[in-house]
């Protein structure tokens, strides 16, 4: 039994990487590659990364062909087009035993974000998280600072969100909170959030009572250290 292990073995070592063609011969993938994730999560930004590290293990020869597949962000050194899926999809030669491609952020959050790795038709799966990269900063700019107050007239007020320089983007979705006040009787609406889309967001103001008055809009965010800021700007009802 003992000399029929060890062909068994030896079998498998004569054929090499041919044997990752055929996966239903019971090989356990793990005696073939390993996957490690330099980091548990990187932010949403458009800028941010992780390295996706592959090891050739016992049951591989080196210097093998290596490909990469994700479902969110895109590949450094891949550039983007149609043919390639928008830069999701990369092939490197490993040197030697080992193997690096780097995997680059987009600005949607995300929980999930599946990487595959195959060698042949040998595949594994691994998964990293897209976090949101809140705003630093917000600029409310209005079309107009004063609206009629017959309820037909509206202002459109445009949020334009920012990060510090270096930080890349900010993340796509993040909501931005509104509400209003008022020392006069004048009553108005305005969304309760408006969510960001390329760093920019807009909604609506105008009145509900038609009687004149000042309003101060308030946009609440969360900014990148957690901490809760507050932007304002006063629109005049006539």
């Amino acid at each position: 039994m003992k000399n029929y292990y060890l062909f068994i073995i030896i079998s498998l070592c004569c054929l090499g990487c041919t044997k990752l063609e055929d996966p239903t011969r019971g090989v356990n993938i793990n005696d073939i590659f390993s996957i490690t994730l330099d980091k548990e999560y990187v932010l949403a930004n458009s800028q941010d990364f992780v390295n996706i590290n592959v090891t050739l293990k016992e049951l591989c020869d080196p210097n093998y062909d290596v490909s990469f597949e994700i479902d969110n962000g895109k590949f450094s050194g891949v550039a983007p087009d149609k043919n390639n899926d928008e830069g999701k999809k990369m092939t490197i030669k490993a040197s030697g035993k080992f193997v690096q491609a780097r995997l680059i952020s987009d600005n949607k959050v995300v929980d999930k974000v599946t990487i595959r790795v195959s060698l042949g038709l040998y595949k594994k799966d691994t998964t990293i998280i897209f976090i949101a990269a809140n705003p630093d900063d917000l600029e409310l700019i209005p079309d107009k600072h004063r609206i009629k107050a017959d309820g037909i007239d509206k202002g459109i007020i445009k949020v334009n969100a920012t990060r510090l320089a270096g930080k890349g983007k900010v993340s796509d979705d993040i909501k931005i909170y509104l509400n209003t006040e008022s020392a006069d009787t004048v009553k108005n609406h305005v969304p309760s959030y408006c969510s960001l889309l390329d760093e920019t967001g807009e909604f609506s103001i105008y009145s509900i009572n038609n009687k004149p008055g000042v309003v101060t809009i308030k946009a609440t965010f969360i900014d990148d250290n957690n901490k809760t800021k507050t932007k304002t700007i006063p629109i005049e009802f006539y």
